[in-house]
């Protein structure tokens, strides 16, 4: 069974956009706020809180602050780190999906707090270099 059908039989829905560097942002606006075109306000939900945090945030990245500058801009692909922030600001666990398996995340994000159980998930599908949402239509 091909990836989108496993998908849809597990009562998920792919929803697309145009990559152009904001690919996960758009597919994180979409599953959070139900509109992809606020992505903006979701890199700058997360380039804040890595701005408020930085010993948290601040791995192995040698100028930091840069790097959030950079981050803040349109069409700066995300990375993990940019993962772990919206897993920590929503509360939600982040799976990562790849062609390959429909049913079990190459990748799962967990925030950083510490709770027992966590009942939301944002969950998204790497397909080559682009993000798609896949929104839980239950």
């Amino acid at each position: 069974m091909n990836f989108y059908r496993g998908v849809r039989t597990r009562g998920l829905t792919p929803i697309y956009n145009l990559a152009s560097g904001n690919g996960v942002f758009k597919s994180l606006a979409q599953i959070v706020f139900g509109d992809a075109s606020k992505f903006e306000l979701m890199r700058h939900m997360i380039v804040h809180r890595m701005q408020s945090f930085p010993v948290k945030y601040n791995r192995k990245i040698d100028d930091f602050p840069t790097y959030c500058t950079q981050m803040s801009m349109y069409g700066k692909p995300a990375s993990p780190l940019e993962l772990q922030v919206a897993a920590d600001i929503f509360l939600s666990v982040v799976e990562l999906y790849a062609n390959d398996d429909f049913e079990v995340p190459y990748h799962t994000i967990r925030p950083k707090r510490l709770y027992s159980e966590f009942k939301s998930y944002i969950r998204l599908w790497m397909h080559g270099s682009h993000c798609v949402a896949l929104i839980d239509k239950k």
